[in-house]
């Protein structure tokens, strides 16, 4: 069982809305919970971006002050980050390319996403929170390999030496 707490609800706040959706909720089921001066021996926590609830209290987010504290062994937080398809999908480059191309494929695939993701939030065209197909990378990674990751194998060797 480990303790759980977050001192500021604030920063709860911003912190989940950073990397959650409007509609997620975290949830989990602790022991000891504690919120402010009130305390639930044991208690189902729900949280979103609005408010807190505990049982079946409801506090708003934007009224509370204090920190909340619970021991937990479970927390639920509803998503993937990455889905079965992507894991079956490299499975097959690596079938196909070779298991030095997967490494490859994963590094390349994470970079370029990674800055297309970044750049599609500097410009306003997505939010934080939103999914990001990977698979289309994965796929760039492994085309870029097919004519290009020999030469850059070599050069990246040439690079580090002897």
């Amino acid at each position: 069982m480990r303790a759980l707490q977050a001192t500021g609800l604030r920063e709860l706040r911003h912190g989940f809305q950073m990397f959650s959706r409007e509609s997620d909720i975290f949830s989990f089921r602790g022991t000891n919970v504690r919120l402010g001066n009130k305390i639930w021996e044991t208690a189902l926590v729900e949280a979103n971006w609005k408010e807190i609830r505990i049982n079946k209290e409801v506090f708003p987010l934007e009224k509370l002050g204090g920190e909340l504290k619970a021991f937990t062994d479970t927390l639920f937080i509803p998503r993937e980050a990455m889905g079965f398809g992507d894991v079956k999908f490299l499975g097959a480059i690596g079938a196909f390319l070779g298991p030095i191309a997967i490494f490859f494929v994963i590094l390349f695939s994470s970079f370029v996403g990674s800055f297309v993701g970044l750049l599609t939030m500097v410009i306003g065209k997505r939010e934080w929170g939103l999914k990001l197909p990977y698979g289309p990378y994965l796929a760039l990674g492994a085309i870029f390999w097919i004519f290009w990751g020999e030469a850059c194998l070599h050069a990246y060797r040439a690079w580090i030496g002897p």
